[in-house]
């Protein structure tokens, strides 16, 4: 996970380094409020769906029901909707908070 993050901000960081006029020091990731929100949204959604996975794989080997059919089936789909939309949003704001595009 600490290479994925790493991997997340040596991607997302370059486009938005530099000095900014404002200000003579370099800009830093924790400058960047839409950089923080994209990354946050991206943990939380490999956390939800590293917890799909387990479910997954303890329904397959233990035949059993970690969570019933019915209640996991809602559950799934309205939080598959939030991690669309945390996803979306994200890299909405990532891209719209560009300072070039301002």
């Amino acid at each position: 996970m600490k290479q994925g993050g790493e991997m997340f901000v040596v991607s997302c960081r370059p486009p938005m380094a530099g000095v900014s006029p404002n200000s003579p020091r370099p800009s830093s990731f924790a400058d960047h409020s839409e950089l923080l929100f994209c990354f946050v949204a991206s943990v939380l959604v490999f956390v939800y769906s590293a917890f799909q996975l387990f479910k997954g794989i303890y329904d397959v080997a233990q035949r059993g029901i970690l969570i019933s059919d019915k209640f996991s089936d809602y559950m799934s789909f309205i939080l598959d909707q939030v991690a669309g939309y945390l996803l979306i949003s994200s890299s909405s704001v990532a891209v719209l908070g560009h300072p070039a595009d301002r």
